[in-house]
This record gives C-alpha cells, sequence and structure tokens, in this order.
C-alpha cells in the first residue's frame, strides 16, 4: 500500500482486493500507461502496457488498485464478480474508460468479449468482458478530453502535464510518486467527473418529475 498525496493506491498482486459492503451505485474506472518499443525485425515500434490503474467505489468511497500485469488485472476483474455476484446481462460491474477504443486493443485478448457496441471496426462505445464487468467509453459519453471533463464537473483531482511519454517504460521499471500521481489521477479524476454526472441527472430527473 502506497499513500500519495493523501491517496491510497494499493498495489494489487501485493495488497488484494478490499471488499466494500455498500455496493450501491458502484462503479470503476480504468487505464493503462503504455510505451512503444523498437523491436527487432518488426516495422512499426510494438505497445507494452507497463501500469494499469483501476478505481471503484461509489461517490461515498473510492479505492484505487494498480498492477503491472494483465494477469493481475484479470484476476482483480474475477474477485470483484465472485465478491460481489457479478454476472449475467443486468447484473454486471461498469467501468469507464476514456477513449475506450485504444484500450480494447488489448482488453480483447485479455478477456472473453460480448455484447459489443461499436461505430466501427475495434472502436467499442460498450462491451461486457468475461460476463462481469461493462467497459464503456466515458469519451463516447462526454464528447470531450478527460482534462476538459474534469474541470468542466469540478473534479478534485484532473489531468497532469508534465509525464515524459518518450521515456521507455517496462511492468518492472519502478515509478517516481510523481509518475503515479499522474497515472492514479486519471481515474480518480474520471471516477470523481462521473458521479458528478450522475448526479447531476439524479437532479434534473427528480426536478422534472416535479
Amino acid at each position: 500500500m502506497i499513500i500519495l498525496d493523501d491517496i491510497i493506491i494499493r498495489e494489487y498482486d501485493i495488497d488484494g482486493f478490499k471488499y466494500q459492503p455498500d455496493k450501491e451505485g458502484m462503479f470503476a474506472t480504468f487505464d493503462i500507461e503504455t510505451s512503444l518499443l523498437d523491436i527487432p525485425g518488426e516495422e512499426y515500434p510494438q505497445g507494452v502496457m507497463y501500469i494499469w490503474q483501476f478505481c471503484i467505489g461509489n461517490g461515498k468511497w473510492r479505492d484505487i488498485y494498480i498492477g503491472r500485469t494483465w494477469e493481475d488485472f484479470k484476476y482483480l476483474v474475477s474477485e470483484i464478480a465472485d465478491l460481489y455476484h457479478y454476472g449475467g446481462k443486468y447484473n454486471l460491474l461498469p467501468c469507464y474508460v476514456h477513449n475506450l477504443g485504444y484500450e480494447f486493443q488489448w482488453l480483447r485478448s485479455i478477456f472473453t468479449i460480448s455484447d459489443m457496441f461499436a461505430v466501427k471496426t475495434r472502436v467499442p462505445v460498450r462491451f461486457t468482458a468475461d460476463d462481469a464487468i461493462s467497459f464503456r467509453c466515458s469519451y463516447r459519453l462526454s464528447n470531450m478530453g478527460l482534462a476538459k471533463l474534469c474541470k468542466q464537473e469540478n473534479a478534485e483531482h484532473g489531468k497532469r502535464t508534465g509525464y515524459d511519454y518518450t521515456k521507455k517504460r517496462y511492468p518492472d521499471t519502478v515509478l517516481t510518486d510523481d509518475e503515479l500521481l499522474y497515472c492514479v489521477d486519471d481515474v480518480l479524476g474520471l471516477h470523481e467527473s462521473i458521479c458528478s454526472l450522475v448526479s447531476f441527472a439524479c437532479g434534473l430527473l427528480k426536478s422534472l418529475r416535479g
């Protein structure tokens, strides 16, 4: 467990998943960071995921998990599904990803994909993974970049600047505190923004009903 900027970050392979009994309104946000590597014999650089970030909660509570391998993320999803009894078309954990089409290039080889709606080939708006989690594109929902969305919704955390994308990082690269906070704030700010959007929608619906 790491504490940065008053944010508790759990390393999944070390800390495991922390069960929270308050499931009502629970949803997640997810993001990855990647490096482009030149592979001998390959015409184009290949992307490698070196860290994933996962924020889960309902606004009353939030937990953040990071991991360095796809195996750990797949196991995390499986553990959440077992603990909260997710499964079936109408009992899935919503998980928002900003620009889902990018992460989909990896997720489609990690999970069993079903019930996908896409605007074009391999550019999904939503899909179900392993009959447990419903991945949804928050960019398509908001039609704006993450930084603008966080600012509009007055999220406490937002997309940070100054991250060096030219630096080559690997799953075993030790990240600095600033690098970790950059990664974490993406999913934390998105989670706060989605909570704000849901709260606004619920308030609007209540006012329309009188």
